[in-house]
């Protein structure tokens, strides 16, 4: 905490080689409550020459407001970027053909009012930014959700046009009713409770291949974290959820009373 950073390695040789540190670059968050937690990649469509686009979540300051201040980000990287917001660099190389020494331009705003963008995917089958929001936590309580985790989606032929504004903290859907507040955008997923089941905290991510039997492929599945340090029975908040973004529908894929289930943060199909 406080040494947020994005490292940047280069491959070796071979596959097995071990990778080697080049260049560092560090967030000052001033404090803030969220910092960055996602990064996606994808070859910059239609590049003049051979580059990759990288995005990466920058988060809100505190619960209920974006922040007070810009955060920086100096080092391989270098700018000054709003909070609550994804934004996007993109990596070229002045070798190109051994692929070193590499040159990340200035990050550049792709989204805006999302409290913590914790999980980032580009789509495989359509090149849309696909976005998981940790949502609002009631003030009188943080162990309790006021606005539902979300999912989002930027499609491909919008990134890096007009900054979308997703809403937070004045537009949301209501955790436990389920109704929109504010009267904004909807998401194309928002997480409410299935039965006495909570799903809180999303905090990664990751897309099913098309390849996968029905209902799975092409849909993706969602890990949530929950209550901090709490697993089993006593997180009633991290299942896996399985999420079907052309229906909006999900469901369990591990529920969170399972014994030994801590933080099911990060995953891949």
């Amino acid at each position: 905490y406080g040494s947020e950073a994005i490292y940047v390695f280069q491959r070796g040789e071979r596959w097995r080689s071990p990778l080697t540190l080049i260049e560092t670059g560090f967030f000052d968050f001033s404090g803030g409550e969220h910092q960055s937690y996602a990064l996606a990649t994808r070859p910059t469509p239609d590049g003049e020459q051979e580059s990759w686009d990288v995005f990466f979540n920058v988060g809100a300051y505190s619960n209920l407001e974006p922040g007070p201040n810009l955060v920086t980000v100096t080092g391989l990287i270098n700018g000054e970027m709003e909070p609550a917001s994804v934004y996007m660099t993109t990596v070229t190389f002045l070798d190109e053909e051994q692929r070193t020494n590499p040159v990340f331009t200035t990050p550049v705003q792709i989204a805006s009012g999302l409290r913590n963008a914790s999980g980032l995917a580009i789509d495989p089958g359509t090149g849309d930014l696909v976005i998981a929001e940790n949502g609002i936590d009631t003030p009188a309580d943080r162990i309790v959700s006021l606005s539902a985790d979300e999912i989002d989606v930027i499609p491909a032929a919008e990134i890096g046009g007009e900054v979308e504004d997703f809403g937070f903290p004045d537009n949301y859907v209501d955790y436990h009713t389920g109704e929109a507040v504010g009267g904004g955008g909807q998401p194309v997923i928002a997480f409410t409770p299935i039965g006495d089941s909570e799903n809180e905290g999303v905090a990664g991510i990751a897309p099913v291949p098309a390849s996968f039997p029905d209902p799975f492929g092409g849909g993706y599945i969602a890990g949530f974290h929950g209550q901090f340090d709490e697993v089993g029975g006593g997180n009633e908040e991290n299942p896996l959820l399985f999420a079907d973004l052309e229906s909006g529908g999900y469901f369990q894929l591990i529920a969170n009373e399972n014994d030994g289930v801590g933080h099911l943060d990060s995953m891949t199909a």
